[in-house]
């Protein structure tokens, strides 16, 4: 639909919701399969067809993208699953590093404040400061 705001959001939530009880879902199995798939098609066939956003990634996320899609070739289902892993691998490996940069520069900052607080002592202690 285009629409980007939160409330959009809120209505097409509610929308699914309201078609996903029981009540109407039986009233919409019968529906032809055909008809089903024809809904998946309109909403996916245009991002398949021209995949900018897929094009426009770079590094580890044109890598991720790329192994979705081509993965989706032979299965959409594993395809879906290989991204999604792919996903998470890279995402916790992210986290990992950048708690991991966090301490080691926690850490070598406390170096340094000691090292120069040792030195500003030891110049104490000889007598060398003014």
């Amino acid at each position: 639909t285009g629409a980007a705001s939160p409330i959009m959001g809120l209505v097409a939530g509610l929308t699914t919701f309201l078609l996903a009880i029981p009540r109407v879902a039986s009233i919409l199995a019968p529906m032809p399969k055909a008809v089903l798939a024809a809904i998946v098609l309109a909403a996916v066939l245009p991002g398949v067809l021209r995949p900018k956003d897929v094009l426009r990634l770079n590094g580890v996320d044109k890598v991720v993208g790329c192994a979705t899609a081509l993965a989706s070739c032979f299965d959409p289902t594993k395809g879906f699953m290989v991204g999604l892993l792919l996903h998470v691998l890279h995402a916790a490996i992210r986290a990992f590093r950048g708690a991991w940069d966090k301490t080691t520069a926690l850490k070598s900052s406390h170096i340094t404040e000691s090292q120069k607080a040792l030195s500003g002592n030891s110049a104490t202690l000889v007598g060398l400061s003014p």
